[in-house]
């Protein structure tokens, strides 16, 4: 599992154990918003479904390699 430090009202950290799916679910939506892109946008950039996305956004499915290539290309990451 990965450990993530959210930032908190304290000057300590807090860790919270997510999956490696969930850690980089969390960081393709954060960078789709980022750009102010929608679901629909993101996923047609990077040739895949809305419903593809939607699973990899929420940590449900572990994408393919091929799969993330394309969504960090599509993010200009």
């Amino acid at each position: 599992m990965a450990d993530t430090e959210l930032p908190t009202g304290s000057n300590a950290p807090q860790k919270i154990d997510r999956t490696l799916e969930q850690a980089i679910g969390a960081t393709v939506k954060a960078l789709r918003r980022r750009l102010d892109m929608t679901g629909a946008e993101l996923a047609t950039e990077a040739n895949i479904s809305p419903g593809m996305l939607s699973k990899i956004e929420n940590g449900q499915i572990s994408a393919s390699l091929a799969t993330l290539q394309a969504l960090a290309k599509a993010l200009n990451v």
